[in-house]
């Protein structure tokens, strides 16, 4: 069905509407993943004319949904910080940021924040999530809560299109990474020391 939905709206609509259609109906990601819908020459044509430029925020912000939760993974026994760089497919890209993003209808932000690190970094591993700062936005339509993962060993990033690269890196070389997307930048400066806490090993 989801082949026959394709077709039909990208004949009348085009790539653009329909791929904005699917991530309005929380179908994105099986999209991108289907080998079997679309191979890689489909995906790359289709990410190429996409506008992702696009909001969902309801309130009039310029903001991926109303609020959104997302993770900063750290191992407690290197005292290194895995840091994901934005993909250019997706707002403020070529930034580096935390592994996040809106939270879907009644999800919690623990919930949101645990089943994002699954989505963009692929990882079902235990850790520990730690509540860190809450950012809202200056004209109240945007929350997004902040949690640092503190897992047992580094683990390689499983990413998907909306991630370009990630890296493990010390405390000092987080604070020295630029660019920095702007919630990466207010997470550190608000809970700066509870990450630097948790990479004293």
């Amino acid at each position: 069905m989801q082949q026959k939905m394709k077709i039909f709206l990208g004949k009348v609509f085009g790539n653009r509407i329909y791929l904005y259609i699917m991530k309005l109906f929380g179908l994105y990601n099986n999209v991108i993943s289907d080998k079997n819908l679309l191979d890689a020459d489909i995906m790359r044509k289709l990410l190429s004319e996409t506008d992702y430029s696009l909001y969902t925020n309801t309130k009039g912000g310029k903001f991926w949904g109303n609020s959104g939760a997302g993770v900063l993974p750290i191992c407690v026994n290197t005292g290194k910080i895995l840091v994901p760089l934005r993909s250019k497919y997706v707002n403020e890209p070529r930034t580096y940021g935390i592994f996040g993003g809106k939270t879907d209808n009644d999800e919690t932000p623990e919930h949101a924040a645990k089943r994002e690190l699954v989505e963009e970094a692929g990882y079902h591993g235990n850790y520990k999530l730690i509540p860190a700062y809450v950012y809202k936005s200056s004209d109240n339509t945007f929350t997004y809560y902040n949690f640092i993962g503190l897992v047992e060993e580094e683990f390689k990033p499983i990413l998907d299109w909306e991630t370009e690269a990630a890296q493990w890196i010390t405390f000092e070389e987080l604070i020295n990474l630029k660019p920095k997307h702007f919630g990466l930048e207010s997470l550190i400066a608000n809970s700066g020391d509870l990450i630097k806490k948790y990479t004293e090993n």
